[in-house]
């Protein structure tokens, strides 16, 4: 029996017996039309009619369903009612299943009660070393928020516990980048930059810190929308703050983290910018060279990826502050939202006025006008234009117009060239997150800095007794 079957019974019982809604006039008791208060007393009602085996998981489920709303709260999922299960991916930390789960998801669109019956899935199991903690809990209890994680299930074979997890049919943004990079038009990466960045938003608005963004944690939805994942479930989260381990990319850590200093949600728009050079440029920071510490070294000596010559300057300039070495100098993901927010909106208002030009080239016209400069023939195009001119103003000027008309005819001549990233990767160059001892990784430092310290003397020496001889 599923969730949604259970609470319909219940619903039908209390109103046999002519229980009435206790809290609000607009509960009648019945699906979909039920309110929070009279939901989290039902699903208190069935608690014993589940388990997991596990007291910490039982525990945060009980807790978090009476304290969440209907397509918030997370769910124990019956093993049995998954099917199709298929490996379909596997990192640092887990490997992740695709399958049906016959019940379906609850919709976040609407405020009636419901589910939306089999639908796809992933499921993340972690690697054996990962442990279940009440510190791990609360931190998985971000997904929730996010309605990216739906529930628990655990697999009978290993038993093992999987997280039941939102399905991305477009997987992860770096594989998507590789495989697809000739059809990406710049106003789709414009699309996916925005997404991401709302998504940190909502993030850092609660007061929270990520601390591992990089492209194999951005999956995408579509060829415009995409959203982050694990929210701590890619590194032991109850060692968050402990100075002994440091879990991440390298290219994506920020310098300072790997100092030593705790993760920081300016720490977060260090690894954002990252993630935005490569989805501009196509190819991934640092490809060409082992990720160990003379890289490290290298990043704390102010290496950074080389500029992307056919992307906007406004956004590279915009890459640029992600990476100051001070933190406290680095953007807010409001400010960074919002540039983005301004070029996608002009993006659009530049694609209703110039809807009869050719795919790919139609988005950033050097014709560009301002409110009230063309006549459009869908009125409703033009006062949906004119309400986002109320936000924005005249922000837009000539200058920026014509670096996204460079950079879109830019990126069309790639696409018409059927151009793909074929930079070969080194094979020391790791993409996925993975841990690290401070006090070993300082040690490595120290000594590789004491050894360049050492060449580099010896190689004065040698051009000054170079200098001996030939004078």
């Amino acid at each position: 029996m599923s969730n949604y079957d259970h609470i319909f019974d219940l619903l039908k019982l209390k109103k046999k017996k002519g229980l009435k809604c206790e809290f609000t006039e607009k509960c009648i008791l019945e699906l979909p039309r039920i309110c929070n208060n009279c939901l989290h007393e039902i699903l208190k009602d069935k608690f014993s009619s589940w388990g997991s085996g596990n007291e910490l998981i039982d525990r945060f489920i009980r807790k978090t369903q009476l304290s969440s709303s209907y397509e918030r709260y997370p769910e124990w999922v019956p093993y049995s009612s998954l099917s199709q299960v298929k490996q379909i991916g596997e990192g640092g930390f887990g490997t992740v299943f695709s399958a049906i789960w016959n019940w379906g998801i609850k919709p976040t669109n609407l405020s009636k009660h419901y589910r939306t019956g089999p639908c796809k899935v992933a499921l993340k199991k972690l690697k054996g070393e990962m442990k279940i903690t009440e510190a791990f809990l609360s931190e998985v209890q971000a997904q929730f928020d996010f309605c990216h994680l739906y529930g628990i299930t655990q697999d009978p074979s290993s038993l093992d516990y999987m997280f039941v997890m939102r399905f991305a049919p477009q997987g992860d943004l770096r594989r998507y980048l590789l495989q697809n990079f000739d059809k990406i038009s710049l106003a789709s990466k414009l699309g996916i930059a925005q997404t991401i960045c709302a998504e940190l938003e909502k993030i850092h608005a609660k007061g929270w810190v990520h601390g591992d963004l990089h492209c194999g944690n951005i999956l995408l939805l579509n060829e415009e929308n995409a959203f982050i994942s694990d929210f701590g479930l890619c590194r032991p989260v109850d060692e968050v703050e402990s100075k002994e381990a440091l879990y991440g990319v390298i290219p994506n850590i920020a310098p300072e983290i790997i100092r030593g200093h705790p993760r920081s949600q300016a720490g977060d728009i260090y690894g954002l910018g990252i993630i935005l050079w490569e989805l501009v440029c196509g190819v991934v920071a640092f490809a060409d060279r082992s990720h160990d510490v003379r890289l490290i070294v290298d990043i704390f000596d102010g290496l950074r990826p080389q500029t992307c010559h056919f992307a906007p300057p406004v956004y590279n300039d915009l890459l640029e502050r992600c990476w100051i070495r001070d933190p406290s100098k680095r953007p807010s993901i409001k400010e960074i939202l919002e540039s983005i927010e301004l070029w996608c909106f002009h993006r659009k208002q530049n694609d209703v006025m110039n809807n009869n030009s050719i795919e790919g080239h139609k988005l950033f016209r050097s014709h560009y006008m301002s409110k009230g400069g063309i006549c459009v023939k869908n009125k409703f195009c033009i006062d949906t234009i004119h309400d986002e001119n109320d936000r924005f103003g005249n922000e837009f000027d000539d200058t920026i117009r014509d670096q996204f008309v460079n950079s879109q005819n830019a990126g069309y001549i790639y696409i018409l060239m059927k151009w793909r990233p074929n930079k070969p990767i080194h094979l020391e160059a790791v993409y996925t997150s993975r841990s690290f001892s401070y006090k070993s990784l300082q040690e490595e430092i120290n000594i590789f800095l004491s050894q360049r310290k050492s060449n580099r003397k010896s190689n004065q020496s040698s051009i000054v007794m170079g200098n001996i001889c030939t004078g």
